[in-house]
């Protein structure tokens, strides 16, 4: 078992869903004031946020606004923040490294920070606890380039001078876990799906006090136009 002071609690995920919940409503009413809000709404969202934050807040939006036709594609942050920027998505749910911040022509509503777990196979030989030197010697298991938890790996990776090894990329997270527990490198989970997951047994949360990994979830759009929508 994993001390329950390793996995994030639900809330978490909760309260990221209330916030996208609250600036998606705040968005269409700022777009029709009266209410009536039909037609196509086109939403992209990076994978880790659909995991941890997106389910249940969709289900009351389609309550919300019956009439309105969800088109959800999902993607990694710089390609979804292109396409908002393009008119090519209404809204984007996206992950930026600390420090980065979206486009100024964007309108830009602070989710707060995501984190996820590091997790690897018993047999890999992590040490318990290790330090980031340490985490450079192995191997990991990751999500394509785009992914912000990547990028802000390798960044802390490479300002202490350490190397930076992907053993395997794959998009699935349901993949990566297998490969994980299968000892093929250290992998990244959010906490809801670690819960969920069917290989957690199989895994062990690394505890790494000086390296937690961490980036700051937005929800951008354009403003309508003719007028300037600030979300508060």
């Amino acid at each position: 078992g994993v001390p329950e002071h390793d996995i994030e609690q639900p809330y978490e995920a909760y309260e990221h869903g209330r916030r996208v919940l609250r600036s998606l409503e705040d968005l269409k009413a700022g777009v029709s004031p009266q209410g009536e809000v039909k037609g196509e709404f086109r939403l992209g969202i990076m994978p880790y946020l659909s995991d941890a934050a997106l389910a249940l807040p969709l289900d009351s939006l389609r309550a919300a606004f019956p009439q309105l036709e969800l088109r959800i594609t999902s993607g990694w942050s710089p390609r979804l923040v292109e396409q908002v920027a393009r008119s090519e998505l209404d809204a984007v749910a996206v992950c930026l490294a600390e420090g980065l911040a979206p486009p100024d022509e964007l309108v830009c509503d602070d989710l707060g920070t995501q984190s996820v777990l590091l997790v690897a196979s018993p047999g890999l030989g992590v040490p318990r606890p290790a330090n980031l030197a340490e985490l450079s010697h192995f191997a990991w298991v990751m999500s394509e380039n785009g992914c912000g938890f990547r990028a802000f790996i390798r960044q802390s990776l490479e300002a202490a001078r350490l190397p930076f090894q992907v053993g395997v990329e794959a998009l699935s997270v349901d993949l990566r876990m297998s490969l994980v527990a299968r000892g093929h490198g250290i992998g990244i989970v959010t906490p809801g799906a670690f819960a969920d997951s069917r290989w957690r047994d199989k895994v062990e949360v690394i505890d790494c006090p000086d390296f937690k990994p961490q980036v700051r979830a937005w929800l951008l759009h354009r403003p309508p136009a003719g007028r300037h929508l600030l979300i508060s």
